[in-house]
């Protein structure tokens, strides 16, 4: 962010956006990989259903021999849909480190570059401190919750009723975040409205605009059975 704001010479809140934009952007492909798996995955599941409750219903499901024979099985059903679960946990094992490391370092810059106190813009000037108009922590709340109605990086959240139930979660958490957070560092809502607006727009792109997901080869997961 430091390079950003001296070597472009702009503002450190458009460091911030920059640099958030930058990372988000450098992961795309990952994402879209996540994403694409994620809906193969929802398009294999009544078959993989089936081959569960198979396994279920044998008696000798134990015997060594079984086990390898549905393992086999189990693999086939993922590469004829070219897919698998651990895959889906790319994306987010990747990010969570880069989402950490931004909030930590964000909350603790002015420690290490004074001139963040001078580096906000309109109601926000000096980026180490709260915002006392509290407009970027309901800001980041907002963008936080139209993300999850609309769907999370373009993940759908009504698949099922786990699905459902992880929404609502995350609605409680959007109505949460502004009387916990409100404190922190105008740094840090930067931050968080950038990433949420990427990711809403994304959202929005993947799952209301026809021909998007297309284009990006991701395909739409199946309707509720």
């Amino acid at each position: 962010i430091h390079a950003a704001h001296a070597g472009l010479d702009v503002p450190w809140w458009g460091a911030i956006m920059l640099v958030t934009l930058g990372i988000r952007g450098a992961l795309m492909p990952i994402n879209l990989g996540t994403m694409r798996n994620s809906a193969r995955m929802a398009r294999m599941q009544p078959e993989l259903k089936v081959l569960q409750e198979r396994m279920k219903a044998d008696p000798n499901a134990s015997d060594m021999k079984r086990q390898q024979m549905y393992s086999k099985q189990f693999n086939a059903l993922f590469a004829k849909y070219e897919c698998h679960p651990f895959k889906s946990l790319r994306f987010p094992l990747i990010q969570l480190p880069v989402f950490t490391s931004m909030y930590f370092g964000l909350n603790r810059i002015a420690d290490v570059y004074p001139d963040v106190s001078t580096g906000g813009a309109l109601w926000f000037p000096d980026l180490a401190a709260p915002d006392a108009t509290m407009l970027l922590p309901l800001l980041a709340a907002s963008t936080f919750f139209a993300m999850i109605e609309v769907g999370v990086d373009g993940q759908q959240l009504d698949a099922n009723p786990q699905m459902k139930q992880m929404k609502n979660v995350m609605r409680a958490l959007a109505l949460v975040m502004v009387p916990a957070r409100y404190n922190f560092p105008s740094a840090v809502f930067v931050y968080w409205c950038t990433q949420n607006s990427w990711s809403l727009t994304q959202s929005v792109l993947l799952n209301h605009v026809p021909g998007v997901r297309e284009a990006l080869d991701v395909p739409r997961p199946p309707p509720p059975p």
